[in-house]
């Protein structure tokens, strides 16, 4: 079954810059690297780990 969840993020973005300098310049700016840090926030989480949630897939 797949599931479509929609989120909407409140981000400071010098905030964002100022505690993940690294992966906002990797990622290309601070939209990509949010959107990084959620996908891989699901992805090891304890429903990923047990089999749950299989798969996470960013939408553009």
């Amino acid at each position: 079954m797949k599931v479509r969840v929609v989120l909407t993020l409140d981000i400071d973005p010098e905030q964002m810059k100022d505690r993940y300098p690294l992966a906002v310049e990797r990622e290309g700016g601070v939209r990509e690297a949010a959107r990084t840090y959620v996908r891989e926030a699901v992805q090891s989480s304890s429903a990923s780990h047990n089999g749950s949630i299989r798969s996470v897939t960013l939408a553009d």
